[in-house]
């Protein structure tokens, strides 16, 4: 037979393919196959056909009959090993990459290799089948891949049985993502579909390369006390979403940290004297100073002798100059603060350090109100930035005439890779770039001493129920990592579906080891993890030995019993790593487990202080009843940690967050608005023990909407006065509004989005109130304590000092408390509907000044140092303060100094 003369045909045997085999087609999964191949062969098939004269059907039938398949063996792109079962996921290793997956019930495994260009063409680059004999070890796949992965990407196909009343969903046609996977690619805009207009396009997971390089600049944890902590939750997207932003990169991690000055302490130059000493590290010149009960900061240090160093906020870093004998240090490599201490780590000298004692002349910060003033706080807790689809929702809102969109981002598609569509970059760099852009917001948090929180949902994924998509763990191994009833049917203890198996020994091991990524790589300073009731609870399959390695005769734990040490929680308590860090538990979850005061301890984890929300809600508003439970708010409730062993840090406190009213409509709303949601208002929260303030809705009479701004400062000034962590959600510090929705899960629009021109407009109103607050509460020794007050240090009064009233029907709360710093502070909350005139506790020789009176008009509410009115504002107090008398209009509270009196 003669073949056609080509290029192919001279360099290659020629191999007959049968035309029924021809014609043949593979069986097809989400992505179309370029080459099929396996791990060790790879052609390239060529059409050729026979010559031959002569014309007719008949013959070009013949022709036809006689055409060729030539298999050119293709040069391989990757060559492959065995691998190794661990670390899992994809790992640099030895000059390539190799590959590791727990799949305990799969009968096949296979590695799909895709370049970025043929994800966007729907199809695979590259398949490599896993030997069970030579890749395969216990439960774990694996192969080591060399060669080139520039714009790879990867997924697995899994196949075995589909029986989902056995819990097992193996489909052959689904690439799935490795749950081990760091960045996680299918759209690059935010709320943008996919091809076909496609709410899921196929998903794929980045593949690590050597150019995987990140600049942290020396940065380093914070590792602020947590009763320093003052907690900002905020959403990334909608933090600077709003066109009044006026950011280069909206909606974006970048986005956040050009406003993340919003957020800082304002600091001014104070010098603090010279302080000696140093010690030397092996490669390293290191030189710390502390200031006990001084709170520093970064955003000016300067040093005048030997080293001439500055930093401003306008700059990526600090400058230096090294002076005298010290010339061979040139480089700053990291410095850090926190509340009393500051350390400067230097290059190594040419000149050994012992020659000489270190002798600085350090001009410190400390709070500065001539500066423009901002919030104040030094944490930042993001909503889920793991992987998610927010077009999981999607849907025509015909009530707003736009689509419904998964904004929170509670329904995780993969935990380690960050939200790719929050990165200015998108997919560019095969998401590489945009786990960078994280981690710079988390350095520049650092740089502005700012710790960074991540709100985890380890309690479910979007897979949902049996209905669900098919994406990553369902398709692995759906009965490990799920919570499954007998018949394979899911537990939803999370209201969403499914419930994550997470006290199963792989499933908890795959938590510990994504937290610790989080940690190291990412350099994250703590977890709020949400329903985190859900990982008390035993897992599916549960015994002693599934456990702990040894039986026991008679053990009737089911699947779900609440476990007083669950395994989980004992493994992240004493984790080496994530000891260092702050986890915080939203103590309940859908399935009625409410654990607020028992959450399994081990004396680390802080609560969401459900209970110190509520109570404080309905004391503030005027509720009988609660005044007593009131004060233990304000202890920091040691009712619920006290006995325990905690602190009053292990409480969150917190009147607001993002699921519910915000501040503004607290005060606004009796009832929820949802109809925006497009569910007839049968979403959220039907008991919210809000008040309106006497009209519902924001069209209301000037006497109400003055009432309301002071029921908002009363609120505000509560929560930073109290003992324990406060928590204030994004936007309550200008008085944001979602017209009375409190489910806006599904709208990425200005209901969610911060808007800034707002907080513009109330920058001398009731954010100056939010900043001043802040302020003093940093300024006071005593309202961060490390234990819970005791009668040393605080007494409770009524209307008359020392008689305080905790009947049914009181509602005045009031208290003093010794400051090291501003000496004794006296606090009163009047709730009732009539004003009241109280006796001040005396002191000879001293007076009580006001500071705060939330009944005031601004800036009056709030008499600061830098008032100009200050003086005659307080004189108007003179004839009360003299009887040491104070008078208080209704639904007000106060905080007044004591100072020397200058005419005693």
């Amino acid at each position: 037979m003669d073949l056609t003369c080509c290029t192919f045909c001279l360099q290659y045997a020629p191999k007959l393919i049968p035309a029924t085999l021809r014609r043949q087609t593979p069986p097809k999964p989400n992505l179309r196959t370029v080459s099929n191949n396996h791990a060790t062969t790879s052609t390239t098939r060529m059409v050729v056909k026979a010559r031959g004269g002569g014309g007719g059907g008949a013959r070009r039938g013949a022709a036809e009959a006689d055409t060729a398949v030539v298999e050119k063996p293709k040069i391989k792109r990757f060559q492959l090993s065995e691998g190794h079962p661990g670390p899992f996921g994809a790992t640099l290793l030895d000059g390539g990459v190799n590959f590791a997956i727990y799949s305990a019930n799969a009968v096949s495994a296979t590695l799909c290799l895709i370049t970025f260009s043929d994800l966007q063409q729907n199809r695979v680059t590259e398949q490599i089948s896993l030997d069970p004999l030579t890749n395969k070890t216990g439960d774990v796949w694996h192969v080591f891949l060399r060669g080139d992965f520039k714009d790879m990407l990867y997924g697995y196909i899994f196949d075995g049985k589909f029986s989902p009343e056995k819990g097992h969903y193996y489909d052959s046609s689904k690439i799935l993502l490795d749950p081990y996977a760091k960045a996680v690619i299918s759209r690059g805009e935010f709320g943008a579909l996919g091809p076909e207009d496609n709410c899921w396009p196929q998903m794929a997971c980045m593949v690590p390369t050597s150019e995987d390089e990140f600049d942290w600049e020396g940065d380093l944890p914070l590792r602020y006390s947590q009763r320093d902590l003052i907690i900002y939750e905020m959403h990334v997207r909608g933090f600077t979403r709003h066109e009044s932003s006026r950011t280069e990169f909206p909606g974006t991690y970048r986005g956040v940290v050009e406003k993340l000055d919003h957020l800082k302490v304002a600091y001014k130059f104070l010098y603090k004297g010279v302080k000696k000493g140093y010690r030397q590290g092996q490669d390293k010149l290191y030189w710390s100073n502390d200031w006990y009960g001084q709170k520093v900061g970064p955003s000016w240090v300067k040093v005048l002798w030997p080293f001439k160093l500055a930093w401003c906020p306008c700059h990526t870093g600090l400058q230096i100059t090294a002076c005298g004998p010290f010339r061979g240090i040139t480089k700053l490599l990291f410095y850090r603060y926190t509340s009393a201490h500051i350390e400067l780590i230097l290059s190594k000298a040419v000149v050994t350090a012992s020659a000489f004692s270190l002798c600085m002349r350090v001009c410190l910060l400390q709070s500065c109100c001539n500066q423009p003033i901002e919030l104040g706080v030094n944490c930042i807790e993001l909503m889920p930035c793991h992987e998610f689809n927010e077009l999981e929702y999607y849907s025509y809102n015909s009530i707003l005439g736009d689509y419904k969109l998964n904004f929170w981002g509670y329904s995780t598609v993969n935990f380690f890779s960050p939200m790719i569509r929050y990165s200015s970059s998108g997919m560019h760099n095969c998401g590489r770039d945009a786990v960078n852009e994280f981690k710079y917001l988390v350095k520049e948090a650092h740089k502005r001493g700012i710790e960074v929180f991540m709100d985890v949902v380890f309690n479910h994924t979007a897979e949902g129920n049996e209905n669900g998509p098919i994406l990553s763990f369902r398709g692995v191994d759906n009965s490990v990592y799920y919570m499954l009833a007998p018949k394979g049917e899911y537990y939803n203890y999370s209201g969403c579906g499914n419930t994550f198996n997470c006290n199963h020994p792989v499933v908890r091991q795959f938590i510990l080891d994504c937290l610790r990524y989080w940690v190291t790589e990412m350099h994250v300073d703590g977890f709020r993890f949400d329903l985190a009731s859900i990982m008390t609870r035993s897992s599916s399959l549960w015994d002693l030995v599934n456990v702990f390695g040894n039986p026991l005769k008679g053990d009737l734990i089911t699947t779900g019993t609440p476990l007083s040490s669950p395994p989980l929680i004992d493994m992240m308590s004493n984790d080496p790593v994530l000891r260092g860090v702050k986890l915080i538990a939203e103590a309940w979850d859908t399935g009625g487990l409410y654990q607020v005061g028992s959450f399994p301890h081990w004396g680390i984890w802080s609560e969401w202080n459900g209970k110190y929300r509520d109570i404080v809600r309905q004391f503030i508003k005027g509720t009988d009843g609660f005044s007593g439970a009131f004060a233990e708010c304000l202890c920091g409730s040691p009712n619920l940690y006290q006995e325990g062993g905690r602190k009053p840090w292990n409480s969150i406190n917190f009147v607001c967050a993002h699921d519910g009213f915000t501040l503004a409509d607290l005060v606004t709303y009796n009832n929820k608005h949802n109809l925006a949601n497009g569910e007839d208002n049968n979403d959220g929260e039907s008991h919210n023990n809000s008040w309106n303030c006497g009209q519902e809705g924001e069209f209301a009479s000037i006497s109400v909407k003055k009432l309301r701004k002071r029921q908002m400062r009363n609120f505000f000034l509560c929560l930073m006065v109290s003992q324990g962590i406060p928590m204030i959600c994004m936007g309550d510090e200008y008085g944001h509004t979602k017209g009375g929705n409190n489910n806006t899960y599904c709208h990425d629009n200005y209901i969610n989005y911060f808007q800034w021109d707002k907080k513009e407009e109330c920058s001398s109103d009731f954010f100056r109130f939010c900043c001043l607050m802040t302020k003093f509460r940093r300024e006071c020794e005593s309202l961060g304590l490390n234990d819970f007050p005791t009668a040393e240090r605080l007494q409770w009064h009524g209307h008359t000092p020392g008689m305080p009233d905790w009947s049914d029907r009181s509602r005045f709360v009031a208290f003093t408390l010794i400051d090291s710093v501003k000496g004794e502070i006296y606090v009163a909350f009047n709730t009732s509907y009539l004003p009241v005139t109280i006796t001040l506790p005396e002191h000879p020789g001293y007076r009580w000044e006001p500071l705060v009176d939330t009944s005031k008009p601004a800036p009056f509410d709030f008499l600061s140092e830098e008032l100009k009115e200050r003086d005659i504002a307080i004189k108007q107090y003179v004839q009360f303060l003299d009887a040491n008398l104070y008078p208080m209009l209704s639904y007000s509270s106060i905080i007044l100094l004591l100072s020397p009196d200058g005419n005693a």
